[in-house]
């Protein structure tokens, strides 16, 4: 694991032109970037049932859901919480640990044979360690910090310190104390630091990313699907960063469209 992550960095920090892709992609390498998109996924959801086993409890299905507008696989592994917070950990870590044996595949094919397609490969599977390690969505890296922490429902709590700390600015009944003012000195800076940070993130991500999205995808997608088109027409290959850009839009917009759809349905329940 060490050794991968070593030559990770290495070839970060040699490897010129990251983001910059000569290769011609056709029906073939779509369809093969989508299945080691797929494959890489569920086994990282194995390494999460094998740690469960590994420890001697047992782990439920493995599932596809909708978390706020990201696709995710996910592995029940509700008994974890009768592990300790050391395995709890391993079994957080699982997942990426499984992923490395991927990337360090990828990495060896690219030293020899410099493909552009395994690049991309790469950057995508170091991008996806990157979301699942964050600690702000409810991804690995957030059970993670619970479990290191010690705190769990992490989000909720962070939420009932702002919410807290907004009441007693505005001279509001605040009610009871809550749990994260409630331990000890040397954890509550660290957990109001998180608290004061992940709000403040799921703002920005809501009010800022996903509304610049949408402004983004009504300016550039009627070009690029023009430019599609005209590829199609003239019997030319269309690049990979245009079929790229096309497919991932899509993706999104109909996945932030779900997103909508889920938050209306549940507030015309709520009313």
């Amino acid at each position: 694991m060490l050794l991968t992550l070593a030559i990770d960095i290495f070839f970060f920090y040699t490897t010129d032109n990251l983001l910059v892709f000569t290769s011609k992609a056709n029906a073939y390498t779509v369809v093969g970037l989508l299945a080691f998109m797929v494959v890489s996924s569920l086994f990282h959801e194995l390494g999460h049932a094998a740690a469960c086993k590994r420890f001697g409890i047992r782990h439920g299905g493995i599932g596809f859901g909708l978390y706020l507008n990201f696709p995710v696989l996910y592995t029940d592994v509700t008994e974890v919480w009768k592990l300790g917070r050391r395995q709890r950990c391993v079994v957080n870590l699982a997942g990426v640990y499984f992923q490395l044996y991927f990337l360090a595949v990828l990495l060896a094919l690219f030293y020899i044979t410099g493909n552009d397609i395994v690049r991309y490969l790469i950057l995508t599977l170091n991008l996806g360690f990157v979301m699942t390690l964050n600690p702000f969505f409810k991804f690995d890296g957030y059970w993670l910090a619970s479990d290191i922490l010690g705190v769990p429902n992490l989000r909720a709590r962070s939420k009932e310190v702002i919410a807290y700390f907004f009441r007693k600015w505005r001279g509001k009944p605040v009610g009871e104390k809550p749990y994260l003012l409630q331990v000890k000195r040397a954890s509550r800076y660290g957990l109001l630091v998180y608290s004061v940070v992940v709000n403040v993130f799921m703002a920005y991500y809501f009010c800022y990313i996903l509304p610049k999205f949408l402004v983004s995808f009504v300016r550039s997608f009627p070009e690029e699907v023009s430019q599609l088109v005209m590829y199609l027409s003239n019997g030319m290959t269309p690049s990979f960063a245009l079929l790229r850009n096309i497919g991932m839009q899509l993706v999104l917009l109909a996945l932030v469209g779900m997103m909508v759809y889920k938050l209306i349905y549940k507030l015309r329940i709520k009313n």
